[in-house]
Order: structure tokens, then sequence, then C-alpha cells
């Protein structure tokens, strides 16, 4: 047995000088830019994989938002009906007699009153404090009244009360708003 023994190269590609010949050459050559290709597509594929990816999570977050705000303009669009009730409440119990006040019915509109208002504190829903002037923001002026008595701008009465949730608006206050004076207007 002889442990020396030279191997042949793979007479396919080499020479007797043991180079490679021009075809083994150019075979590697095309193999390395069909590796080069390969790599580059892969590495592309890798890119848009990772675009794709957080455009994808992009459209999660933007439709969970979405989501959010409908449920949430949902949840007003409710409170916004529990308020009517609320406002005909109070209005049945303020247009009783103060004799009748103490009926058992009338204990039960309050006891409503009260739940009412109860499940807007929960919800963290809160009256606008009254306020000596008109504010365009948080009020909506149904009627204007021109008096001598107060200064242009001051609301005269509220209506209808406003409420809101932290600095989210729920509903506008609806008031009357004092006017300028039309005496004023013709002595001057």
């Amino acid at each position: 047995m002889n442990v020396h023994k030279k191997e042949t190269p793979n007479p396919d590609l080499f020479n007797e000088d043991n180079k490679p010949k021009a075809e083994a050459t150019d075979d590697v050559k095309k193999l390395k830019t069909e590796l080069d290709d390969t790599k580059e597509k892969l590495r592309e594929s890798d890119e848009k994989y990772v675009r794709l990816l957080a455009e994808f999570d992009n459209y999660k977050k933007r439709q969970r938002k979405l989501f959010e705000q409908m449920a949430e303009s949902l949840r007003e669009d409710v409170f916004l009906k529990l308020l009517d009730v609320l406002d005909n409440v109070e209005r049945a119990i303020a247009a009783l007699p103060d004799d009748e006040k103490e009926h058992p019915v009338v204990e039960g509109l309050k006891l409503i009153e009260q739940q009412i208002q109860d499940i807007l504190k929960v919800e963290e829903i809160e009256p606008i404090d009254e306020c000596e002037s008109f504010n365009p923001s948080i009020h909506e002026a149904v009627q204007s009244v021109p008096t001598d008595a107060r200064a242009p701008g001051d609301i005269i009465e509220v209506l209808q009360r406003g409420y809101r949730k932290g600095d989210r608006l729920i509903r506008p206050a609806r008031v009357i708003v004092a006017a300028k004076s039309e005496k004023k207007d013709e002595q001057n």
C-alpha cells in the first residue's frame, strides 16, 4: 500500500499541470455569480419581509386605534341618551310641588336620578361647572336676551347642563346669553 500516493484531482476540472482548466474557471465564476445573485435575492426578500412585517404591525395598531375610537363614540352616544333621561327625571322632580316631594313615586324618581349620576361618576363623566361668561368651547347659546342687568356675553340661564369626560366635551351646556340692551343703543 502506497501511503504517499498523490491524489489526482478531478481530470474534468484540472489539466496535467494540476492547474484549473479554463472551463472550470468559467464554471467557478458562473457559480460564484449565481451565489452572489442568490444572496442578493435573499437579502431583498429579507428586506421585503421586514417591511411587510412592519406594515402589518402598523396596520394592526391603526385598526386597534380605530376600533377604540368607534367604541368610545358608541359609548358617548349611549351616555348622551342617558343624559337626556337624567334631564327629564330632574325636570320631573323639580316640577312637583313641595308637598308632593315625599311621595313614594318621587322617591323612586330620586333613586333613578342617583343611579344615573353614580353611573356617570364611575365613567368619569362630570357636569361642566357653571360660569358667568359664555364660552363657545363648552356652551351652546340658544338665545340671546337684551338686558341692562347683565354684561353682554354673561350667561342668564342654563337650559341644559353640559358634561365632559376629562378634557373631552360630551355635551355642551345650552344657555341663554345676555346681549347689549337696545335702550343703550337708542340713547347713543
